[in-house]
């Protein structure tokens, strides 16, 4: 990955909307299907940035995407009692996110790589999604909530979208 990365980020990632979108209280469904919809469109946040995290493989591309989140953008929980849904401008931007922003940047990112995936949606007790993250059809996982890239936690449920 380009030593200049942080320099091109803030020079090709889009520029956020002044307003932060959120879920008060809302249920899991609703957070999916927020999820879901943020989605849409996402990837032109990213579109002239992409490019530069293509590695020589599908593999190398998708490692430089866990690395360049995982050293740029911190891990921070919403408040109780609200879900925020970002796009990859305002994470970028705030330089912060959950699972939730870190998996719609994500997706925005392999869209323009022209990677194809799922959002996996799963739970780690009862079946009641938890957390969500993002595994490439060919099976490489993206979560950067942990430690290395291509590392999944077990889990209990599984819903992929």
């Amino acid at each position: 990955m380009r030593k200049d990365i942080t320099y091109l980020a803030d020079l090709y990632i889009t520029k956020p909307q002044n307003k932060k979108e959120f879920i008060v209280d809302g249920d899991t469904r609703d957070i999916i299907t927020a999820i879901l919809n943020k989605d849409k469109g996402c990837e032109k946040d990213t579109a002239r940035f992409a490019g530069f995290l293509k590695g020589n493989s599908e593999e190398q591309s998708c490692k430089n995407v866990f690395d360049f989140l995982k050293k740029h953008i911190k891990y921070i929980e919403d408040p109780t009692g609200y879900q925020y849904i970002k796009s990859p401008a305002r994470t970028w931007a705030d330089k912060y996110a959950d699972c939730k922003g870190y998996s719609i940047f994500i997706s925005s990112l392999l869209k323009n790589l022209d990677i194809p995936f799922v959002y996996r949606f799963v739970s780690f007790g009862a079946p009641v999604v938890t957390h969500v993250y993002i595994v490439t059809k060919t099976g490489y996982v993206i979560d950067v909530c942990l430690p290395y890239f291509n590392q999944e936690k077990p889990y209990k449920f599984k819903e992929d979208k």
